[in-house]
């Protein structure tokens, strides 16, 4: 376990070598506040790794040529989790920034270890929405792709008809030539009988 120590010096009295000892309860209340900030730092990893799995999820549904319904329903099982771990981690954060606000109210004027709370706490924020901002991006690319993909099947569609109307018409062309060398056929055959 650590020992915490707050280096001071002093003009009169002890040299700047000495060191001044932490109370217990002092040590106690640190050693709780450092635990929530490993557990928090914890669910942050936890929640990164399901931002990676979500989109390696997403290239991989986007990836196939046929819908699969196991795919998606990982990817939708993934994302609740990384939900619930957004929740928890948000939750855990106002927490510390409640006892802040406490520490503050009570000692009035703030010291080391309160500036050390609040320096983890931003520390611990500003990883939350980089995470967060990571997700949102994935999923709006996400959903940037499936509207080009859907596009795009679109398109080829439209084409497949515009290609089908071509051919339709082609054939009423072709049908239309087909009709006229049968009726020069028949012509000719009637000039061959008069000639004859």
């Amino acid at each position: 376990m650590n020992i915490w120590r707050d280096k001071t010096r002093w003009s009169s009295g002890p040299t700047s070598g000495d060191s001044v000892v932490i109370p217990i309860e002092k040590l106690d209340q640190l050693s709780k506040f450092l635990d929530q900030v490993e557990d928090i730092r914890d669910d942050l990893k936890e929640m990164n790794i399901d931002v990676q799995s979500v989109k390696k999820k997403q290239i991989d549904i986007l990836s196939s040529s046929i819908p699969d319904d196991l795919k998606q329903k990982e990817m939708d099982e993934l994302i609740t989790q990384l939900e619930k771990t957004s929740t928890v981690i948000r939750s855990k954060l106002k927490d510390i920034e409640r006892q802040i606000q406490n520490d503050e109210q009570i000692k009035g004027e703030p010291d080391a270890h309160l500036r050390k709370k609040k320096t983890e706490r931003a520390a611990l924020l500003r990883s939350f929405m980089d995470s967060i901002n990571e997700y949102q991006q994935a999923l709006t690319e996400y959903r940037d792709r499936c509207n080009r993909r859907i596009k795009r099947q679109f398109e080829t569609v439209g084409v497949y008809l515009e290609v089908e109307n071509i051919l339709e018409h082609c054939s009423t062309y072709t049908q239309g030539i087909i009709s006229y060398e049968a009726y020069i056929g028949i012509s000719y055959d009637k000039i061959e009988w008069r000639t004859s």
